[in-house]
């Protein structure tokens, strides 16, 4: 079943993921969707970095105007 799931989410959202940064077209808002900066086992979660310099790299390469953090 999780493997279905897998299959259904992939067709679907196909059109919408990009590999490279020329090829994301352009928001006028990015969605930063929240995360803490240290997992609940007391940990560094790069999840938080990973999220922050997509979204600066976005708005520096004007793919988007605004980043609305969540």
């Amino acid at each position: 079943m999780p493997m279905l799931c897998y299959t259904i989410v992939k067709k679907c959202v196909s059109a919408k993921m990009f590999n490279n940064l020329t090829e994301i077209p352009y928001n006028k808002v990015g969605l930063l969707l929240g995360t803490a900066p240290i997992t609940p086992k007391g940990e560094h979660n790069y999840y938080f970095d990973y999220r922050i310099d997509a979204a600066t790299e976005l708005y520096k390469a004007g793919k988007i105007s605004y980043i609305l953090v969540s």
